[in-house]
């Protein structure tokens, strides 16, 4: 029996790609580091935020943590400020998953 359905929305049933873009780039930045195309962050994401940063930032360095923990700090303002919300989608996902319960 299922007692608890998870979701990660992010790139599921939400595409946050130019968010994820503008609030790294925002840090790069801050940090005097250059900014990359939104389309570059196609292939930055997966395997966490400490791993989005590390590529968008070219690979380790030794300041990468600070600077990682700098960049996600600073620019949490930025999440979900372009991603239109997927309102029609969610109420009937979650319609469909209550039949199945």
């Amino acid at each position: 029996m299922v007692k608890m359905v998870v979701f990660d929305l992010d790139g599921t049933l939400m595409n946050s790609l130019t968010d994820l873009a503008i609030s790294v780039n925002y840090g790069l930045k801050l940090n005097g580091l250059e900014e990359k195309p939104v389309e570059n962050y196609k292939t930055y994401v997966g395997n966490g935020r400490e791993m989005l940063i590390r590529r968008a930032m070219g690979g380790p360095t030794t300041s990468f943590l600070k600077r990682s923990r700098l960049i996600t700090t600073d620019t949490m303002l930025f999440i979900a400020t372009t991603t239109p919300p997927h309102m029609t989608v969610v109420p009937k996902c979650l319609k469909s998953l209550q039949k199945r319960v």
